[in-house]
């Protein structure tokens, strides 16, 4: 799956904050999984390899859906020792998400930063303005 977005890590008092822009909420959630993940890892030389995960996250909201993909994507990386960053495929409703992650061993990627605790419902915002969509994360550190 090709990334529709983009990402800005924004400045936050204790923890790390990103703000992802996307056209529809497929890129928000691929977009925000590399976010999260470029946050520890270098990730621009980085190759996904055949190591993945299919996902299912079912939610009652855009928010709750958003913090469930990255906490899920988050605890299997701990699990696996993989970084999933590339989401390969992505089928989303207004209640449910379902795709194919793939990701790099975390050993074979230099770490740039502290490590990532948890995905919060800190400061947590999802803005949808027509063809475009927002969100602001707070990440636990």
């Amino acid at each position: 799956m090709t990334m529709r977005g983009r990402f800005e890590v924004l400045d936050h008092t204790a923890d790390t904050a990103v703000r992802v822009e996307a056209a529809d909420m497929e890129g928000l959630l691929a977009v925000s999984a590399r976010a999260m993940f470029s946050l520890m890892f270098d990730l621009s030389a980085a190759v996904p390899s055949s190591l993945g995960r299919t996902v299912r996250v079912d939610a009652a909201t855009p928010e709750e859906m958003l913090v469930d993909w990255l906490s899920n994507l988050l605890s299997w990386s701990e699990i696996d020792r993989v970084a999933y960053f590339d989401v390969a495929t992505l089928d989303v409703t207004d209640t449910q998400a379902r795709g194919e992650v793939r990701g790099a061993p975390v050993e074979t990627l230099t770490l740039i930063g502290p490590p990532i605790k948890a995905v919060t419902y800190h400061g947590l915002e999802i803005l949808r303005d027509g063809s475009r969509w927002e969100a602001t994360i707070v990440f636990d550190v």
